[in-house]
């Protein structure tokens, strides 16, 4: 762990649409990471599955109603704070990755495992484009005929066969070229073979985390 949290948790009553709303405006009015409990996802989740079944036990119809609102505001709120700590995170991932040193005090443990995912990635990444490896380089072989004459031939330069992509938009589920199910949504960020990423870039559905490294 980079950093030690303070264990504070959020009461009850700090459980509240407006609450959530003044952390949702802090996070859009800070360019850093905002101080938030540690434990703030998993907490607010908590709180809507009770809300879930307060809703479920509700027999009165308008009170059922005004709880699953409440619901539907909280969960919209939630996602776009995560969303804006998501984009700075990538943010501070790019600065680490030329050189910055970003602060990391404000990362839950979550988010923590999110920059160190991207930040490996990255650097993987831009081992495979920039870094001179004998391996890449071609290698010419020869090889004798029967007529002892020499044929040349080339070891073609190997690709990089992942991509790190930003999604733009969302996009309905598909099945990749790596026989998987993707579900993406705007703000996702994730490794996905080089042929899936030039086919989202081309829909204009995401953008290369590292420039120049699709096209």
């Amino acid at each position: 762990m980079l950093f030690n949290p303070i264990d504070t948790r959020m009461d009850e009553e700090e459980f509240s649409y407006k609450t959530l709303r003044k952390i949702q405006q802090n996070e859009k009015k800070s360019p850093t990471l905002t101080v938030i409990p540690h434990l703030f996802y998993s907490e607010v989740l908590d709180y809507i599955k009770e809300l879930q079944k307060r809703a479920e036990n509700e027999d009165i119809e308008k009170r059922k109603t005004m709880l699953l609102d409440e619901i539907s505001n909280i969960e919209k709120i939630l996602k776009n704070i995560y969303e804006q700590r998501e984009k700075k995170i990538v943010y501070a991932v790019i600065s680490k990755s030329r050189g910055g040193n970003p602060s990391m005090k404000q990362l839950l443990s979550p988010e923590l495992e999110l920059f160190e995912c991207i930040y490996k990635d990255l650097q993987r990444m831009r081992s495979n484009i920039f870094a001179k490896k004998t391996s890449d380089m071609p290698v010419k072989k020869s090889l004798k005929t029967s007529n002892e004459n020499k044929v040349d031939l080339v070891q073609p330069k190997k690709e990089s066969c992942q991509s790190i992509i930003l999604m733009t938009q969302d996009i309905p589920c598909f099945v990749g070229t790596d026989s998987r199910t993707y579900h993406l949504l705007k703000g996702d960020v994730l490794s996905i073979p080089k042929e899936m990423a030039i086919m989202l870039k081309q829909r204009k559905v995401a953008e290369p985390i590292v420039p120049g490294a699709i096209s």
